[in-house]
C-alpha cells in the first residue's frame, strides 16, 4: 500500500483504506501506514461478535475547520466532540462493542503472533486438503 498512498499524497488525494480483513490477520501500524482514513470490522480474523467495527481518522480530518469529517446520522452525541459525534448514532445493540475488551484480552493472553500463526497454518492445511480431494492446484 505504501507506494499507492505516496502517489495519492503527491497528488493531494485523501486516502481511505478498507482493511476489512486486516484486524487479527496482520500486525497494523496505522501511523506508519499514513492513510487519512482506515476502516475495518472486528468480527472476521479478530473474532469479536458481529456488529463492531472502527473508523480511524487522521487528526487533520477530526479537527474543526477545513475538511472536518462528520457523520450522516446525528444523535444526542452530536456536538460533544469527534468520538461522540460518531459513537452514539441511534438505537443499536452495543454489546459487540462492549465485548471488544474481552476479545482484546483474549488476544493478549494467547499472543497475537501465535494466534495469527495458528489461523494461517489451519487455512493452509484446509487448502491442501481441498486441493488433494479435488485433484487440482492453486493458480499461484
Amino acid at each position: 500500500l505504501a507506494p499507492l498512498i505516496a502517489l495519492c499524497r503527491e497528488r493531494g488525494v485523501p486516502v481511505l483504506v478498507d482493511g476489512a480483513h486486516a484486524l487479527g490477520q496482520t500486525a497494523l501500524n496505522l501511523t506508519r501506514l499514513d492513510a487519512d482514513f482506515f476502516v475495518s470490522n472486528c468480527h472476521k480474523w479478530l473474532c469479536n461478535p458481529k456488529g463492531c467495527a472502527f473508523l480511524w481518522v487522521k487528526k487533520q480530518w477530526r479537527e474543526t475547520g477545513g475538511h472536518k469529517l462528520s457523520p450522516y446520522v446525528v444523535s444526542h452525541g452530536t456536538g460533544a466532540g469527534f468520538l461522540s459525534d460518531f459513537i452514539w448514532d441511534g438505537c443499536r445493540d452495543y454489546s459487540p462493542v462492549l465485548a471488544m475488551l474481552s476479545t482484546l484480552q483474549c488476544w493478549e493472553a494467547i499472543g497475537a503472533d501465535r494466534a495469527r500463526d495458528y489461523m494461517h497454518n489451519t487455512l493452509a492445511a484446509a487448502v491442501q486438503l481441498l486441493l488433494n480431494i479435488w485433484g487440482t492446484g492453486t493458480l499461484v
